[in-house]
């Protein structure tokens, strides 16, 4: 696995191929990536600790600034060539959601890129599932 330190925090390389990269992010609060964009992949924030905020520049420098706060549990994606910034919010912030937050604890985000949305009705089936077991244990006794 990779870690890759960053101004903002940390990124550690969960899993990498031709098909996805899935990364498991800490961030300090009050903190930014730059503002960038990926030509082929989508980004997915997926919120598991804290707030995050995810902006995306539609139509460009000109256009309008979608803002998103995730939070626990919430996702959102951004498209190929979305100019698009995570940032954390101020520590005071974040214990107006979460009174409970401690210094120096930071937001934890699960960040996956993927070229193209997973087609659900990508699958052919060649059988049913089943049970080895003979007693039906969906029924309720």
């Amino acid at each position: 696995m990779n870690v890759s330190s960053k101004i903002w925090g940390r990124s550690l390389e969960v899993a990498t191929s031709p098909f996805f990269e899935f990364h498991h992010i800490l961030v300090k609060p009050s903190s930014y990536c730059s503002i960038h964009t990926h030509e082929y992949k989508y980004n997915l924030f997926y919120c598991l600790k804290g707030v995050i905020k995810v902006k995306v520049w539609k139509n460009g420098d000109n256009g309008l600034i979608d803002e998103t706060l995730l939070f626990p549990g919430q996702s959102t994606t951004v498209a190929p060539n979305e100019r698009h910034q995570f940032e954390t919010l101020k520590v005071d912030e974040i214990r107006s959601y979460f009174p409970e937050w401690k210094d120096g604890e930071m937001v934890e985000v699960i960040e996956l890129y993927f070229p193209e949305p997973i087609n659900k009705l990508d699958i052919k089936r060649f059988s049913e599932g089943g049970s080895m077991y003979t007693k039906d244990f969906t029924s309720k006794p």
